[in-house]
């Protein structure tokens, strides 16, 4: 009988993303069927529904940035409150790009307000390598993109962290951290108190860039969401660990 608990409570977490419980607010591993993102595992669509629709492919999310209607999709999270810390964290591939420029944000925190704190951009390096990472608070016209010193490749996967400090309107991101002190850039700004209760992906128009996300993790600490799934393997059980170390 026992047995049988635990892999009703394994199914359970494949098939539902949002975890309650302890300081984890989200587990997703993309364990779903090739196909459309929407409409699997409490994602919805909440920008273009339909159009350029978000694919799943082996476990991995795939967001083409490019030219027109793009959708763009939430999965929810127990609601955060005013001052509070969140932190996420997903790994991410970019194969190759055709344009970056100043770049598209393609991962966020999300609200009812609109303002979709620590907005994770991709854009064309400044120096050397491929491209970089860019972050702003909110929304790019009142907190300027703060961009990772220095360049990065293509087809190497690289785990991206970052958090929002509700209370300061202050967001942080990491690239391969072992710990929080590891390097990071800052962006400040916006309002404080947003209430954030999803995270979103999103396919915009200013690049035409492809990212392959995997393993997204929101935490209430830096802990939650490193050493866990997403840093380990993408996988159920990688979920579990990750809730019961």
């Amino acid at each position: 009988m026992k047995k049988f608990a635990v892999v009703l409570s394994v199914v359970a977490i494949a098939a539902f993303p949002v975890m309650a419980g302890a300081s984890m607010l989200l587990v997703e591993q993309f364990n779903y069927p090739n196909g459309n993102l929407v409409g699997n595992g409490g994602w919805t669509a909440h920008n273009a529904g339909g159009s350029a629709p978000i694919q799943l492919l082996d476990g991995q999310a795939i967001l083409s940035q490019g030219s027109g209607s793009r959708e763009d999709a939430n999965v929810p999270f127990p609601a955060r409150g005013a001052a509070d810390v969140t932190y996420a964290a997903f790994k991410v591939k970019v194969p190759s790009a055709a344009t970056l420029g100043a770049g598209d944000y393609f991962a966020h925190f999300r609200s009812a307000t609109f303002l979709y704190p620590a907005r994770v951009y991709i854009a064309a390096p400044s120096g050397g390598g491929d491209f970089r990472f860019g972050l702003s608070t909110t929304s790019s016209g009142t907190t300027p993109i703060v961009y990772w010193p220095t360049g990065l490749g293509f087809n190497q996967e690289y785990l991206v962290v970052t958090s929002y400090n509700a209370a300061t309107s202050t967001t942080r991101l990491w690239v391969d951290p072992v710990a929080e002190a590891s390097p990071s850039i800052t962006s400040t700004g916006g309002s404080p108190g947003d209430l954030i209760n999803s995270y979103a992906l999103r396919q915009g128009s200013g690049s035409t860039s492809i990212q392959h996300v995997s393993g997204i993790l929101v935490g209430t600490s830096f802990a939650d969401v490193v050493g866990g799934a997403v840093a380990t393997e993408n996988s159920t059980f990688g979920g579990v660990k990750a809730l019961f170390r």
